[in-house]
């Protein structure tokens, strides 16, 4: 029974779908978020490697788009080097995440080395409360 194995519930493509076209878009790290969505159901990719990932590691001119998990730079389990493609699951999700690579790399001047899902910038608002100030090249 210890071994046996158990299955889990998961969203359908429409259940995801509906939890991201809501989503809001107006800030830095609004944006973000909806990109790590998207590229979360593109790949399969576990949490603590999609949170490693830089720039570097995703290649979107292939077909499909790409994403290289290397051992020494992304958190990949038992430190195994894995090649992603991207799934078949519809192009809105890949519009996301692409729009997302590129605003990094036109707007926001990311480099290569810098991560892919930056952290949250904390700030303070005029009434002195702690509040999202946009994202820093941070994992």
């Amino acid at each position: 029974m210890a071994k046996a194995v158990k299955l889990r519930d998961f969203p359908s493509l429409d259940q995801v779908r509906a939890a991201i076209a809501p989503m809001p878009i107006d800030t830095v790290a609004e944006r973000r978020n909806r990109a790590l969505m998207a590229l979360a159901i593109l790949t399969g990719i576990r949490d603590r490697a999609l949170i490693s990932l830089s720039l570097r590691h995703i290649d979107m001119s292939k077909t499909p788009p790409l994403v290289r998990q290397e051992p020494d730079r992304v958190e990949t389990k038992f430190a195994k080097n894995i090649s992603t493609y991207f799934f078949p699951v519809g192009d809105d999700f890949r519009w996301i995440v692409a729009e997302w690579v590129d605003e990094l790399q036109t707007r926001l001047l990311f480099g290569p080395n810098d991560p892919l899902f930056p952290r949250t910038k904390m700030g303070q608002d005029g009434d002195k409360s702690f509040c999202v100030a946009g994202v820093e090249p941070v994992h």
